[in-house]
């Protein structure tokens, strides 16, 4: 797998669909039995229909954030504590090292969609 191939990919399921998904389940309120779902519902139900897009727009930057910051510590820009451990990512089918570059491509992605 080609790192660009990748990043596309991990921002694809982990940002674009899930947002989708969160949309579409906070849209059909139902009777979800988690009480972190429940308040989540009557509060999205009394939004109007901007303030759920600013919702969503807020969820999705939670989600870049966080992608972004683990793809930083897989990069080696970041580091998980004062210890600096350095991780090798690498695709199983080539052995094709992955890190290094994630979060840059990541971010790039992310200023060209938003741009």
């Amino acid at each position: 797998m080609q790192v660009l191939e990748f990043v596309e990919n991990l921002k694809a399921k982990i940002i674009d669909n899930s947002i989708i998904e969160y949309g579409d389940l906070l849209d059909r309120a139902n009777n979800a039995t988690d009480s972190t779902w429940q308040s989540i519902f009557a509060v999205y139900d009394k939004l109007t229909e901007q303030e759920k897009i600013s919702f969503l727009n807020f969820i999705r930057l939670i989600k870049v954030n966080t992608l972004s910051a683990v793809l930083g510590v897989l990069d080696g820009s970041s580091y998980l504590s004062a210890h600096r451990e350095t991780f090798i990512l690498t695709s199983e089918s080539d052995g094709e090292v992955l890190s290094g570059s994630l979060q840059d491509l990541f971010l790039e992605m992310e200023e060209d969609n938003n741009g």
